[in-house]
């Protein structure tokens, strides 16, 4: 007898609370900028990256305040890191080079249980300040936290945006940062391979998101992303005060704590990389 996927590991939907809209992709890739596009719709609540060690110090929040004075991480901010410290640092153990021989790497019973008790508590503090929520972001990008949730949440209830960016403009955000030119173009292909065949061999339902259209053609990107989360993200930002974010590119965050002035030529590279550099790009785009 097959499984009910809504009782999964004994994770039944009524306890689920919000389904997630997890960004896959690259550092670096504008998976920062899209967890804030996806907030103008107001019953998209963006939470940033949840593998980010936020444990480590205080932080602004997107929303102008202080995690102290935030209305969601202000009494809750030393229960958020603590539930989510042990998977975070556990998962971060997982060497990449699994994922490309195994569908899925097991992360045990204790980790589900805990990483179980984060979503639901993050969910009820979030519809405590939302009622009407639908969905929360994360931003993690990694497989490996993707992996966990496929393990700890129902399928239905994940929605994967894979985020790419032109690989000239992704490696030079590497390199603007302080990171060898070589190593980057490396860590980005490899990783691309990782996302690729991890997507693929799980047979998971995804949508593909352009960054380098954000500029050029936003309205049919948000077109598309409306249509595979079946619910309305409008072709410009709406700003609905519903993002407490404090992890992921500190610039866009900054931008987004004041008025977004739109989206920019996503061209930086052409001053930041050698000719050398973009030659080596060019022989293999």
């Amino acid at each position: 007898m097959q499984q009910d996927r809504s009782t999964i590991h004994g994770y039944h939907k009524e306890s689920a609370h919000l389904p997630l809209i997890y960004i896959l992709g690259n550092s670096h890739s504008g998976s920062t900028l899209l967890g804030f596009l996806l907030s103008s719709n107001p019953h998209i609540i963006n939470v940033g990256e949840l593998k980010a060690r936020s444990w480590l110090r205080n932080r602004l929040c997107s929303c102008s305040q202080p995690v102290n004075n935030c209305p969601l991480y202000k009494d809750y901010f030393t229960e958020f890191n603590t539930l989510k410290e042990n998977i975070i640092m556990d998962g971060r153990k997982i060497n990449p080079l699994r994922f490309l021989f195994q569908k899925k790497i097991y992360p045990g019973e204790h980790n589900i249980s805990l990483l179980r008790q984060f979503h639901t508590s993050l969910s009820e503090k979030v519809t405590s300040l939302y009622p009407e929520a639908k969905y929360m972001t994360d931003g993690s990008k990694s497989v490996w936290m993707l992996n966990n949730w496929l393990h700890t949440l129902p399928a239905d209830q994940i929605k994967i945006l894979w985020i790419q960016r032109n690989v000239n403009a992704n490696v030079a955000s590497f390199v603007k940062r302080g990171l060898p030119f070589i190593t980057s173009l490396v860590k980005i292909q490899a990783n691309n391979f990782l996302i690729k065949r991890f997507v693929n061999k799980n047979k998971l339902e995804h949508l593909v998101v352009n960054y380098d259209r954000f500029y050029l053609n936003y309205e049919d990107e948000a077109k598309a992303i409306s249509l595979f989360l079946k619910t309305e993200v409008p072709p410009e930002f709406i700003e609905h005060e519903n993002h407490h974010v404090i992890s992921g590119n500190v610039g866009t965050r900054k931008s987004f704590r004041q008025e977004f002035k739109g989206f920019h030529q996503d061209d930086e590279w052409i001053r930041i990389l050698s000719p050398i550099q973009k030659k080596i790009l060019s022989w293999i785009s």
